[in-house]
């Protein structure tokens, strides 16, 4: 029979890797409280599922692309802009994001974007959008914005 210590130290140690799981998937963009349950589930194999599991296609552009259309998530461009053609004006550029929950957030400043970075509230797997891009693109994906961002 298992002493009360072996368990209690058992549960302490399913617990702990529940909120790594937890911290993991709020980093990679995904909700944590779902991942908490995972990893209080299935432990190390839950961390592993975080990262095996595919990124999540943000709702509202899943929603967006069903429809053929694009809605308000991305107002027509009055210039194409690439990724790699973002430059140093992004200083001066209104950022919208989406959250955790795939939820449209801003429009936001350059300075805000950075606080949101550092309360890592956004990552490089959060897609933004601003005016003059043709659609939503990972933070990743926007060489000069994720380095003003990492810079930081």
């Amino acid at each position: 029979m298992a002493s009360p210590v072996n368990l209690y130290v058992t549960l302490c140690v399913w617990f702990v890797i529940g909120l790594i799981t937890a911290y993991l998937a709020r980093r990679r963009g995904r909700s944590p409280l779902p991942w908490f349950a995972v990893g209080l589930v299935l432990g190390v194999l839950g961390i592993a599922l975080l990262y095996l599991w595919p990124s999540p296609q943000p709702a509202a552009q899943k929603e967006a692309l069903a429809e053929g259309v694009h809605k308000e998530l991305t107002p027509a461009p009055t210039e194409s802009l690439t990724p790699a053609s973002i430059s140093h004006e992004t200083a001066s550029v209104l950022w919208h994001y989406l959250d955790g929950e795939d939820e449209q957030q801003g429009p936001v400043s350059l300075p805000e974007l950075e606080r949101l970075w550092r309360n890592r509230e956004v990552n490089l797997e959060s897609y933004v959008w601003s005016q003059g891009m043709p659609d939503w693109q990972l933070i990743d994906a926007l060489p000069t914005l994720k380095g003003q961002l990492q810079s930081d």
